[in-house]
């Protein structure tokens, strides 16, 4: 995902915003302390992998459950189910047997790492997980969808173009409170259109944090 968090950070900063961009391999535990300690005044939690590799036990597991410190604090937010169908190992020799399966549809990302697909079943609860959190969260708060992929593994030419994760997109819908604004687009997550909707949807739960 990261062309469009890029961008939208090149927005934020235009509008004299300080950003800081936390990784998606782990680094999601810090960035929850640090809005659990107001260090972190806003969050667009653009990329979500982090969920089921800590469910399943990958190697970017940040060892606490995301999404949390928002619920907490009430920061204002903007959530984007990026990358939320992929977890991942190491080289393909170090994948357990149980993930080892056709279903999983195992990527070779590189010879060091492997990403592997959720199942229809772990989709529903990513997306009704993700909506739940953001119903709990007491401050200005959207969730946009990128309903042409979820990051670059859907890119035409890609392994996991065509894959269907319409169970998340689903959960998500019949989740989310219906008085949350929630943006649909027909755009890969990478897209600058997208992107670019991400950043004024931001923008307007910004200003509606002292309300």
């Amino acid at each position: 995902t990261t062309p469009g968090v890029m961008r939208i950070r090149g927005h934020l900063e235009s509008a004299g915003f300080e950003v800081v961009t936390f990784h998606a391999v782990g680094e999601g535990a810090g960035m929850e302390h640090l809005i659990d300690i107001g260090a972190i005044d806003g969050l667009i939690d653009y990329t979500l992998p982090e969920l089921i590799n800590h469910w399943n036990h990958g190697i970017f597991d940040p060892g606490c459950e995301r999404m949390e410190a928002a619920v907490r604090t009430g920061i204002p937010q903007v959530v984007v189910p990026g990358a939320i169908e992929c977890f991942n190992f190491g080289a393909f020799d170090t994948i357990p047997a149980e993930y080892n399966t056709p279903e999983r549809n195992v990527l070779i990302h590189n010879p060091n790492i492997t990403s592997l697909l959720a199942t229809p079943d772990e989709l529903v609860k990513l997306g009704t997980y993700l909506a739940d959190h953001v119903n709990r969260s007491p401050g200005p708060k959207a969730v946009g969808l990128p309903l042409d992929g979820l990051d670059n593994y859907f890119k035409e030419g890609s392994q996991w173009r065509g894959v269907d994760v319409t169970p998340l997109f689903d959960a998500i819908r019949e989740t989310l409170n219906p008085d949350i604004e929630l943006i649909e687009m027909r755009n890969n997550i990478n897209d600058d259109e997208f992107a670019d909707a991400i950043f004024e949807l931001f923008m307007k739960q910004w200003a509606a944090r002292n309300q």
